[in-house]
């Protein structure tokens, strides 16, 4: 064999190295992506913020929220020609407790140095000492982020509760301007579900601070003493072109809700607000079949899950 034919032998030796080693570092690459995008998709996400349920204590700050989301020049939730006041979110809050409805807000996340276990080893006089100066001088309230409360779905003919919507909800969820986009809607409307539908499985992680009210936040929903077939949330907007619709439809999908109906021109800002007209968009989330609803009178059915002004009418 001659030195040319030789070194051409070697040259086709060492290409078709080269091109295995290429394909093996390529298939390596693609798993590389494979797994990262799998590890992506599985990520769980979090909302930095604890919740639990709303107190007479919270009123203020809800009410500030409620009268911010009413004042908002772009998409507003809220419609009242009036300031919302103190009073009318403790009314809220009563008829809540009253027909055993969810209401809760949210906190940014801090940590609770009130916890011996964050503070290290060997540290039990510096905790002691925190301990005590944090009994004479107290913290102020913790922010509220954001509330969420549920409602009736419909009115009756007297303008109270529809008996024959007994097993409806209206979720009403609002969230301080300055907290907007950091999931603390995601994650109300996340507990809220938790205690309207068995169906439903958490998608982001939070902190809860369990509730003292029975039959309402148990940790079934079937569990609970108003049971629900449909749930209904409520989107006003410009169009469905705007980013407002479209921020607000992709969280609601996440849910598995899916939009009923789409109104245009159905309700105009309140008076002093630019007398606009914006569309309802009406979501709807199946909560259970509703032959899974056991009425415990059957008797009186209409009694059942009904505020009490309702069933002395």
């Amino acid at each position: 064999m001659t030195s040319e034919l030789q070194m051409m032998k070697k040259l086709q030796g060492q290409k078709r190295i080269a091109d295995r080693t290429r394909e093996i570092v390529g298939r390596h690459g693609q798993v590389e992506e494979s797994t990262a995008a799998v590890a992506a998709e599985n990520a769980w996400p979090a909302a930095q913020c604890t919740l639990r349920q709303a107190t007479h204590d919270d009123a203020a700050q809800i009410a500030e929220i409620f009268n911010k989301e009413a004042q908002a020049s772009a998409c507003p939730q809220i419609f009242r020609a009036k300031p919302i006041k103190q009073s009318d979110v403790r009314d809220i809050l009563r008829r809540c407790q009253r027909d055993r409805m969810p209401f809760v807000v949210a906190m940014p996340l801090e940590e609770d140095m009130m916890d011996p276990s964050k503070w290290p080893k060997n540290s039990e006089r510096a905790y002691r000492e925190y301990v005590e100066f944090k009994k004479s001088h107290p913290s102020p309230p913790a922010p509220v982020a954001g509330a969420a409360f549920v409602s009736d779905a419909r009115l009756g003919l007297l303008g109270s509760s529809c008996p024959g919507s007994r097993h409806n909800a209206l979720v009403r969820i609002v969230v301080h301007p300055e907290y907007r986009r950091q999931q603390y809607g995601t994650a109300l409307l996340d507990r809220v579900l938790l205690s309207l539908t068995p169906y439903h499985r958490s998608i982001i992680d939070y902190e809860w601070k369990p509730a003292k009210s029975p039959g309402i936040y148990e940790q079934l929903a079937v569990q609970n003493e108003r049971q629900y077939t449909r749930i209904y949330m409520e989107m006003f907007c410009f169009g469905k072109h705007q980013p407002d619709y479209t921020w607000r439809a992709s969280m609601l999908k996440t849910f598995n809700f899916k939009e009923a109906a789409y109104l245009e021109d159905a309700v105009l800002t309140a008076p002093g607000c630019g007398n606009r007209w914006l569309d309802l968009s009406l979501w709807q989330l199946e909560a259970q079949s509703p032959v899974a609803i056991k009425e415990r009178n059957q008797g009186n059915a209409a009694l059942l899950y009904m505020p009490e002004q309702l069933q002395r009418d």
